[in-house]
């Protein structure tokens, strides 16, 4: 799909940063650089916020991205952080295209005040001593835990490590038509959420925001902060699959002792991960969710299969934690 309003768009700013994308395709991380100036303009919006800066010297215009309000909220950064006329050092990696757009990682006051913006590429990089998985929570006291930490599964549980299937980090086993469609990909033109398009499965489940799971109509409901994404997952085992496909995808779960298995098909998304990876009709996902004793902790993984697209299953896990008071923010994504 080709997105010609976004390419147009970037034609004038080469990159907008105005969704959420694989960082890694876009910016060079082996190129940090500093950019000293004025704060001109600040779009405090989600999936990132960004800021436009004037270098003090050259008069060259930046534009800068950073993380999602959601993230930058809960790590003590507010909108009145970032002020018209401020001047500010920023540093992070630059575009790869050569155009004065940064991932600002991390943020220098002149009185020499570091803030966060990125904590994982701040981390990535060693620039911050940061929270390595991206959300900052006090965890709660065994007390308060036991007090408080809800029935099993059916709570807010908050990403702490996750498979990131957007950081280059993964060379999946592809087969040869797999491989050309990665190729012609273009995370500047071609990804859905350039237009704040919602993903779907399984890529939605890999993600650095709050998830919240609750009993419903006998069913099991999964809302992701990230997106605003709603999933269902029928505990019927007999009901019927529906005729056309849909973007989270026909999911039915059994509990296995105290696992959660969640199997689903029939899903309508044409990427499996934000760097092109695409998946076919053929595509089914196996989960599993297992909650520690103590309530705390939710381990999960997921094998994936899709023989248009990989030569042999693949497969990723992470875990969640549980943390007192932690709800679901609105996400309102907008390009």
């Amino acid at each position: 799909m080709k997105l010609t309003t976004v390419a147009f768009v970037l034609a004038a700013l080469p990159i907008l940063a105005s969704a959420h994308h694989s960082v890694a395709a876009i910016y060079d991380f082996a190129d940090v650089q500093e950019v000293a100036g004025t704060v001109t303009d600040v779009d405090w919006i989600n999936p990132h916020i960004r800021l436009t800066v004037e270098a003090a010297g050259t008069g060259e215009i930046w534009q800068l991205e950073a993380s999602a309000i959601n993230v930058l909220e809960r790590n003590g950064v507010a909108r009145d952080s970032f002020q018209i006329g401020d001047e500010m050092t920023f540093i992070g990696p630059v575009a790869r295209n050569g155009s004065n757009t940064m991932a600002a990682a991390v943020a220098v006051t002149p009185s020499g005040e570091r803030v966060s913006l990125f904590t994982l590429i701040a981390s990535r990089l060693g620039l911050e001593a940061a929270d390595p998985n991206g959300l900052a929570f006090d965890k709660p006291s065994a007390e308060a835990a036991a007090a408080d930490r809800g029935t099993g599964l059916f709570k807010v549980w908050t990403p702490r490590g996750r498979p990131e299937t957007g950081n280059n980090a993964y060379f999946w086993p592809l087969t040869e038509s797999a491989k050309a469609a990665v190729a012609e990909y273009d995370p500047l033109v071609d990804d859905p959420a350039l237009l704040c398009e919602t993903p779907g499965m399984p890529v939605i489940i890999d993600n650095p925001f709050p998830i919240g799971f609750s009993e419903e109509n006998g069913n099991i409901v999964i809302r992701y902060e990230e997106w605003d994404a709603v999933r269902t997952i029928l505990m019927d085992t007999d009901a019927p699959a529906p005729s056309g496909r849909t973007l989270m995808g026909h999911s039915v779960g059994r509990w296995e002792s105290d696992t959660l298995v969640v199997e689903t098909t029939n899903i309508d998304y044409a990427y499996f991960d934000d760097r092109g990876t695409p998946q076919s009709e053929q595509l089914e996902v196996i989960e599993h969710y297992t909650v520690t004793a103590d309530g705390n902790r939710l381990d999960w993984d997921a094998t994936i299969t899709d023989s248009e697209v990989f030569t042999e299953p693949v497969v990723f896990d992470g875990y969640m934690e549980w943390f007192r008071g932690e709800e679901l923010k609105p996400y309102n994504c907008t390009y």
